[in-house]
């Protein structure tokens, strides 16, 4: 995550928060992971979407195999806003 903001949330569901930045530099972030949640994603233009949503997700799947995690799951939607 890049938000602590969002850290409650995800203890209170016994889930552990780490901070990182899928633009920068995360990969120490999963450092003692044995499972990673991705969940990036907002309302952004086709560049943000290109290098979080496609690129950001290839590296943490990349980091993933470095640190011996075998557990990722990546949640997405498309066009889920209320109206």
């Amino acid at each position: 995550m890049r938000d602590e903001s969002q850290f409650d949330a995800i203890r209170e569901r016994g889930g552990e928060s780490r901070l990182g930045d899928l633009e920068g530099e995360f990969a120490s972030a999963l450092e003692g992971v044995d499972a990673v949640v991705f969940t990036a994603g907002g309302d952004t233009g086709w560049d943000k979407t290109l290098l979080i949503d496609l690129w950001g997700a290839r590296r943490s799947i990349d980091a993933c195999i470095e640190h011996g995690i075998d557990r990722f799951v990546m949640i997405s939607a498309y066009n889920t806003r209320s109206r």
